[in-house]
This record gives structure tokens, sequence and C-alpha cells, in this order.
């Protein structure tokens, strides 16, 4: 099931947003990859990118949260770790599936994990930061920034 951006999911019309956007782009680029020809080589990849992209975004949002003076900080890294957990956890069993040549099911049951996590991380935990914004009259200057 594709994930498509809404409004709704929109915290800063600037970086968060945009790093929101990319990384809703590779979960959807890794469920579409699972019939693919030679899925086998581009999850892996696809996951890989998603590791990557998944830890730079939390640090670039944890330093905006910090910039900001976000007073749920320290709670909002520990879930960025927690799901950085998870999402090891993911790769794991993935590339233990891949190793065993019976990788469809758990790519399949990856990509409705990642679906979940990223879009629940982005309704419970981040647009409590947009509320914070528009409290502390920091959404304005928010607006396109990149730290």
């Amino acid at each position: 099931m594709t994930i498509h951006w809404r409004d709704e999911l929109s915290i800063d019309r600037g970086f968060i947003d945009r790093d929101h956007k990319h990384l809703i782009d590779v979960v959807n680029r890794f469920e579409a990859e699972i019939d693919s020809a030679d899925a086998r080589t581009t999850l892996v990849h696809t996951l890989g990118d998603l590791k990557h992209y998944v830890r730079e975004h939390f640090r670039r949002e944890e330093a905006y949260q910090q910039d900001v003076e976000y007073p749920h900080r320290m709670k909002h890294a520990a879930e960025h770790r927690e799901l950085e957990c998870r999402l090891d956890t993911v790769i794991q069993h993935f590339m233990a599936a891949v190793e065993r040549g019976d990788y469809k099911p758990i790519a399949q049951e990856a990509a409705g994990l990642l679906r979940h996590w990223l879009i629940d991380h982005i309704i419970k935990s981040d647009l409590k930061l947009k509320e914070h914004l528009i409290i502390s009259g920091n959404l304005l200057r928010a607006m396109g920034r990149a730290p």
C-alpha cells in the first residue's frame, strides 16, 4: 500500500517535510521493488539507503529541536534511537531471509512495518514539534530553513 504525502503530515514546510517525503519515497520504493526481477539486490540497497537516510534525518531533526528549545527533545531522541534499533532488526531479519532464499514474505512484512513506524512516528511524535513551533513563534522562521 503506497503512502501518499498529505498536508496534515507537514511539520515545517522546510527540511523536515522534505526529509519525511524522501523517507516516504524510499519506503514506497522498497514495497514496489518486492516483485521486481532483481528484487533481492534492489531491496538490499534500498534498505541500506533507508538506514543511512533515517540516521541523517534524525540527527538533523534533533539538532533543530535543540535550536528551537523543544522541551520534549530528549524523549524524542530516545524514540529515534528505538526506531533505529527496530530498523536494524528489520534489516537483520530481511538479510537472514535473503541468505535462506525466502525473502519475499519477510519483505512484505518489512514493508508494512516500515510504513507503520514512519507514519506513526510522524503523526504521534513529530506533529508535537509543529505545535511547539506554532506556540513559540518559530514556525515562520522554520519554513524553508535547513540546519
